[in-house]
């Protein structure tokens, strides 16, 4: 094992951050805690869990394999179980205060950095049994859950839907005979919990008649254990029904509860929020339930909803805009930032919008009749009373009374409900088509809350307790909060105040986030160390890599030398009616979309010869292999694809290479290597620089050798703060990019092919110190690595490029395979997410029904189409190679936020990595941050723009790109003012222009904008619609449609600074927005059919063309690893040990 390179002394850059704070970090910390003695508490909690731990002994989690990885978080939940209950014994004997308590605190997270198995056990099943069990069955089985005796879990959802509890197909009928329920196939007395015993607690085998076992990789969490759970003819004793709130006697009668309301209490038992209102709440309601008052549970269900779904946005979004920000390094497993990121627990947030959107329908119904109001929404009656209740002023609590009002005029349609039936017809649909306005009215109520809790704490009674310093942190954070958020609504009127606030909070970043006190053991990251030393750590994570470990991979000598020295269905009837019902001809979209009836004809039989003989599970398999196991396999797919795709160029289009290495890096790549693979970079960059590059005589001695694979070579341009693809332990060759330095003469960044790998042994040349640098969010096998050199010199002339600027040429085509990549993944999560959403089922629009599509949701299809035109959108206008460089950053960033609404549209199942949305978001982000983040480019562009517009205000010619110029400029024109201003006060150009960035880059994104909606109008409008039937340039107009209306409501904020648009407009915009949806709803499926993505590439149980998903998902469960043997051996080493121990 590599010894560590990490420095013992603090960053100094972070120490200078640290001191120069304004205000104590300590005190923040205290704050933060609750009190100083609560934080004590914690901390010497922390001290004591976490000595004698190392944490980047908890960083080679991310190598280990599947399997492993579950029985490394069994062996440290157990662990952290043990300590806490030795502490609790040492301390205060016969507490809780440690022992359970504790258990599932942050503090422990750093301990189980996989996910702890145990966690749901006491966060949702001893919580559930607490408040749904008799004293008596707690006795019997909540306490043997409580000390760890037995092992429980909690099953809900079912495998066709979610959390639509009315619609559970589980039944549980008595049998009075033998006092036992019995799971089969009168009246129904609707939902309730029931105790199951399925494993034998000796042996931990299977019980009879219970299936059960692992579903599968999941996007995180990898070490907590989600199951699946099929029950027949299985006996379950009367008195395991969870009777405390209703019961079933011997003779089999009911006895009903006050309400049937309380299985909404199991599920906001489930958000465990921080709020204090909201756990005061609850201590409140369920006090007030044992006196048999129900009148606060619906307030508190949709309180907790709000949160819930706000909460969990905004942190998710939160932690990939931080993960972002981190640039490549943030794309690092060890960076822990993909591990933090996670999703819904209870599926699709929707789902608990517009159930506070009805609660805030009758609410305002309540509000009208002058009933009174819950406390959280009496701002829908003052809003009615007040009419100066919105007006602007600008202070904190104005604008959290504008929120309040942004909240209550979204709610407003719903007060006229049932008028909205008539046209509706009725009361279900008109929900459905009131979808929209439902959800946005409650984020915005639940947003209100918090903008009014928040100012609540820091302006409140509390602040006289806190120093002058803290509060003045507090309140420039309560101001960023406040204003960021409000920005949403009111974007031009708090531009300036964002800037301001931004720059306060500057000095104290760095002591802020030291006052929440997180050791390094629960960050778990190499970017975030106490010490600040990132790339130290960076570095000493990748020498601790077991791919590291050997200079030469067994890969090598058993395949890539090989191949180096070489010259070589049943259809689901709900996604067959969706194609018998579209509207145009799928034949001929795919035709247009292909480039022709030739090139879709090619297209197929190549995928037919490259995908037909492999094996099932050949998509997932990579999924329970270990680091080093994958990167060797796909090191293995890459030689023996070689051999069939040269042997299918010759027979389809000798001379060509389309197939060979045109497959290597085209769509069809992602079926043949669904975890990509190693030598991607070596076609698509370094064979390409070469050729652009080099002499004559240079591409004849090393362009053919790289084009035949006879050498592997990469693009090493960027430092230590990133890594390359290939480079680790797969090329021998690298294109470095340095500065020429020549008798002490600097000559600019040039570009040199360097041996760095022995072309027999594959081992290091002198000098060369190289390897892999870690393992990454996505692109799992492609070999990034690190390198270092050491004295390579020789004398020579330097004769310069007539354009120096020709050395940018390669990442400019480089941006251009980035459009088309990420346009690509998009329209293939695309295609998962739509069919999978006409194949699920979930919550009746009519009461009483069958559960419909969850493509006749109104919502779910602004969640669908939208992307589905973006990707359309992208694809067409990366046709215009010299407009590609702005249009890289929004092709990212709209694809990566498309995709993972695409994948959070399909629930719980998008979070299984064998959906593979994952997979695909992985590989898109990774484009994000290829040459650091995005705002690097955007800023760029910003500033080529402040050229263009100084010489279009001077009359002097600009591009064709800038002609709109001349008509609509107003963010360029504002920057460029701006600009000259801040330098006429004083400022030099640099740091004016880091004080304009925020109009700088809203600039570029516009920009970018404007150019894909011109390019995208003028491919369906243009001279080319005459080639289209009149049924395909129908569908073609209304996906135009969507996404420039589209568009412009997502950047509403810029539009109305410049461009007066009244409430009929914005109304009009609406409407054709929900007229659009509805137009695209019977044509969804057949335009994803059209872009032709085989099964094998879109490799997803979910996304597949027969649309068989449930059945696939059980399949792709039972291939998973830990479901080949019934009992894994961590039962017997750890887990039955602890639950036979009497601690």
């Amino acid at each position: 094992m590599a010894t560590s390179v990490i420095p013992t002394s603090v960053n100094p850059d972070l120490q200078k951050e640290r001191d120069g704070a304004s205000f104590s970090s300590e005190e923040f910390a205290a704050f933060w805690a609750g009190s100083e003695e609560t934080l004590k508490f914690i901390r010497g909690v922390r001290a004591y869990m976490q000595q004698d731990v190392d944490v980047l002994e908890m960083l080679q989690l991310q190598n280990k394999s599947h399997e492993e990885i579950v029985e490394f978080s069994v062996k440290g939940g157990i662990e952290v179980a043990k300590k806490l209950r030795r502490l609790q014994e040492e301390r205060n004997p016969g507490g809780d205060d440690y022992w359970p308590k504790l258990y599932d605190h942050q503090v422990m997270w750093g301990l189980v950095p996989g996910g702890n198995p145990f966690g749901v056990m006491y966060v949702m099943l001893v919580k559930a049994l607490q408040a749904q069990c008799t004293p008596e069955q707690y006795e019997d089985f909540g306490k043997r859950l409580e000390r760890f005796e037995i092992c429980g879990t909690y099953a809900q959802t079912e495998l066709g839907h979610g959390t639509y509890l009315r619609g559970l197909e589980t039944r549980a009928d008595f049998d009075p005979k033998t006092d036992e329920f019995l799971y089969i196939d009168n009246k129904s007395k609707g939902p309730h919990m029931f105790f199951i015993q399925v494993r034998d607690e000796e042996t931990h085998e299977p019980l009879p008649g219970v299936h059960i076992g692992d579903i599968g990789k999941k996007l995180g969490f990898w070490g907590v254990n989600n199951g699946f759970l099929g029950l027949k003819n299985v006996r379950i004793p009367r008195t395991r029904m969870l009777m405390r709130h209703a019961q079933v006697n011997a003779d089999g009668s009911y006895v009903s509860s006050p309400t049937n309301l309380f299985p909404e209490i199991a599920t906001s038992l489930a958000h465990w929020l921080a709020s204090d209102y909201l756990w005061n709440l609850y201590d409140v309601t369920i006090e007030d339930i044992e006196h048999g008052k129900y009148e606060r549970l619906p307030e508190l269900h949709s309180l907790s909803c709000a949160l819930k779904v706000t909460c969990s946005m905004d942190s998710a979004a939160g932690v990939e805009r931080l993960r972002l920000a981190c640039g490549g390094h943030g794309y690092l497993i060890s960076s822990n930032m993909s591990n933090i990121y996670h999703a819904p627990y209870e599926g699709e947030n929707t789902v608990l919008l517009l159930q506070i959107g009805r609660f805030l329908m009758k609410t305002w119904r309540s509000a009208l009749s002058g009933a009174p109001l819950a406390p959280t929404v009496r701002y829908l009656a003052e809003v009615q009373k007040n009419p100066e209740f919105g007006k602007w002023t600008g202070s904190w609590e104005n604008m959290v009374k504008a929120m309040q009002y942004a909240a209550a005029k979204h709610a407003w349609p719903l007060r006229a409900f049932p008028t909205g039936c008539l046209e509706a017809r009725t009361e279900g649909n008109a929900a459905n088509h009131t979808g929209i306005e439902f959800t946005q009215a409650a984020e915005l109520h639940g947003r209100a809350f918090v903008f009014g809790s928040f100012t609540a704490e820091v302006t409140g009674p509390k602040s006289k307790t806190r120093s002058a310093a803290l509060n003045r942190v507090l309140e420039n954070l309560l101001e960023l909060y406040l204003v960021k958020e409000t920005l949403n609504q009111m974007g031009h009127l708090l531009r300036d105040r964002l800037e301001t606030v931004l720059t306060k909070l500057r000095p104290d970043a760095v002591a802020i986030v030291d006052g929440f006190d997180f050791s390094d053991l629960q960050l778990n990251s190499t970017l975030g160390s106490y010490d600040g030393n990132a790339y130290e750590r960076i570095f000493d994570a990748a020498l601790k890599n077991p791919m590291n470990q050997k200079s030469v991979p067994k890969s090598f000598n058993e395949l890539l030398k090989p191949f180096m020295k070489s010259n070589i269905l049943f259809l689901n009837p709900d996604l067959q009616k969706e194609r018998t019902g579209a509207e145009f001809d799928v034949e001929e979209f795919s035709a247009w979309w292909q480039g022709g009836r030739d090139k879709l004809k090619t297209k197929r039989e190549i995928e037919k010869a490259i995908f037909s003989d492999l094996e099932e599970g050949y998509g997932l398999n990579h999924e329970y292999m270990s680091h080093e196991e994958v990167y060797n396999s796909s090191v293995k797919q890459v030689a023996e694809a070689a051999t069939k795709l040269k042997a299918l160029q010759n027979k389809l289009n000798p001379g060509g290479n389309d197939i060979w290495p045109g497959v290597l890096f085209n769509v069809q790549s992602h079926g043949l290597f669904p975890a990509n693979h190693p030598v991607a970079t070596h076609i698509t960059m370094f064979v390409d620089v070469i050729k652009g590059q080099g002499t004559p005589e240079q591409v004849e001695k090393w362009g053919k050798a790289a084009e035949n694979c006879n050498i592997i070579g990469t693009y090493a341009q960027t430092e230590l703060a990133h890594g390359t693809n290939v480079l680790g332990h797969t090329a021998n060759h690298a294109m470095v990019v340095a500065q020429l330095y020549i008798a002490d003469v600097h000559h600019g960044v040039q570009m040199f092919i360097v041996p760095v790998r022995d072309a027999e042994t594959h081992m290091p040349l002198p000098g060369i110190d190289i390897g892999e640098v870690g393992k990454k969010l996505g692109m799992v096998s492609v070999n990034q690595g690190f390198l270092g050199l050491n004295q390579v010199e020789r004398d020579g002339t330097f004769k310069a490029s007539p354009a120096s600027r020709l050395n940018y040429l390669t990442m400019v085509y480089t941006r251009c395979l980035i459009v088309n990549l990420n346009s690509t993944l998009l329209l293939e999560a695309a295609t998962i997410a739509t069919r999978y959403s006409a194949v699920r089922r979930q919550s009746p629009i009519e009461p009483n029904q069958p559960e419909p599509q969850i493509m006749d949701h109104v919502t779910q299809r602004l969640k669908l189409f939208p992307e589905i035109a973006s990707g359309m959108a992208y694809h067409l206008a990366a046709e215009y190679m010299w407009e590609i460089y702005a249009q890289t950053v929004l092709c990212t960033t709209d694809g990566c936020a498309g995709i993972e609404r695409l994948r959070l549209s399909t629930g719980g199942h998008g979070y299984l990595t064998a959906a593979n949305l994952s997979n695909i978001y992985g590989n898109a982000v990774a484009a994000y941050t290829y040459e650091g983040e995005n705002t690097v480019l955007l800023l760029q562009i910003g500033r080529a723009l402040v050229k263009a517009w100084a010489s279009f205000v001077e009359k002097k010619p600009v591009s064709a790109s800038y002609s709109y110029f001349a008509t609509s400029m107003q963010k360029t024109r504002i920057a460029f003012e701006n600009l000259a201003d801040r330098m006429a006060s004083g400022q030099s150009q640099g740091v004016a222009a880091n004080n304009t960035g925020i109009e700088l880059v809203r600039a570029a994104e516009l920009h970018g904008r404007q150019f894909v909606c011109q390019t995208f109008l003028e491919q369906i409008t243009g001279a080319k619609a005459q080639k289209r039937s009149p049924a395909l340039n129908k569908v073609l107009e209304n996906v135009l449609e969507l996404f420039l209306v589209q568009t412009v409501l997502n950047n509403l904020n810029d539009i109305l600074r410049f461009i007066n648009l009244s409430d009929a407009d914005l109304r009009s915009l609406q409407k054709r927005l929900e007229i659009s949806l509805e137009k695209f709803r019977p044509n969804a499926v057949a335009i994803c059919d059209g872009f032709g993505f085989h099964d094998r590439v879109l490799n997803s149980v979910l996304g597949s063309y027969d649309g068989n998903v449930y059945p696939r998902l059980f399949d792709s469960a039972k291939r998973s690893t830990m479901n080949q043997k019934p009992v894994q051996k961590s039962f017997e080493t750890y887990l039955k040990p602890l639950m036979k121990a009497n601690l």
